[in-house]
């Protein structure tokens, strides 16, 4: 599970200001990659899985970085797709009942 603590090491914030920004952020974007890799596993299910740490990390670390800019970049950033493909992969063979999914 992906803690303030570990974002602030994760994108070198050192100030303290930012905590519940940063704590918001975790919240969403775990809501937000949870509802684009499935429709039965919960937030608290996924985030014992290491890729779905990372992707939550680099969706934050996106996201509180381009604060306020409006259309200047892309929705997602490089590379979360990919991310996402393979933990939906991963958790579909999951939910079908294959053990041999992780």
């Amino acid at each position: 599970m992906v803690t303030v603590e570990d974002m602030q090491d994760y994108m070198a914030v050192d100030a303290d200001t930012d905590k519940t920004v940063i704590q918001n952020l975790i919240d969403s974007a775990g809501v937000t990659i949870a509802s684009m890799v499935s429709s039965t596993l919960s937030v608290d299910i996924l985030s014992t899985q290491p890729l779905f740490n990372t992707a939550v990390r680099t969706l934050v670390d996106f996201w509180y970085f381009n604060r306020g800019n409006n259309g200047g970049t892309r929705e997602y950033p490089a590379g979360f797709s990919e991310m996402i493909n393979r933990i939906y992969a991963l958790n579909s063979l999951t939910e079908s009942g294959d053990e041999n999914a992780n």
